[in-house]
């Protein structure tokens, strides 16, 4: 039981995250075209575009007083895994690669009223290639 109420909180303190970042990226004048884009390996947060650019956001939400950047926890195996899928997304929609790869921290108190949104543009690259054309 009460591993169930810690996973639904988790996912919870997940939404709140991706919603929150879905605003910040409105507001600066994104399009937000899909969110939780699933493949069988990975899953994107958020795909946006903006001025022809395909962005994918991953999404971070971790406690607001924390020492350590949510965007650490964005390893080079989970870097490849965010680049493969969206090589997918790109196959699929049929869409030339002209894209990057930022990460949205979302830092809130427990109560989930008061937050801060660090976001990072261009936070990883891929130095991949994947044969998806």
């Amino acid at each position: 039981m009460r591993m169930f109420f810690k996973e639904k909180n988790h996912l919870y303190k997940g939404t709140f995250g991706e919603d929150k970042a879905c605003k910040y990226l409105k507001k600066q004048g994104y399009k937000i075209l899909e969110r939780n884009f699933k493949t069988s390996f990975a899953e994107i947060d958020i795909i946006a575009e903006k001025d022809g650019v395909y962005v994918f956001v991953e999404v971070k939400t971790r406690k607001l007083r924390t020492s350590i950047p949510a965007s650490v926890s964005v390893n080079y195996y989970k870097q490849q895994k965010i680049i493969k899928a969206a090589c997918c997304y790109m196959a699929k929609e049929k869409i030339k690669p002209r894209c990057r790869f930022d990460i949205a921290e979302v830092y809130a108190d427990d109560k989930m009223k008061d937050f801060t949104i660090t976001y990072i543009e261009n936070a990883f690259e891929s130095r991949s290639v994947y044969a998806v054309f």
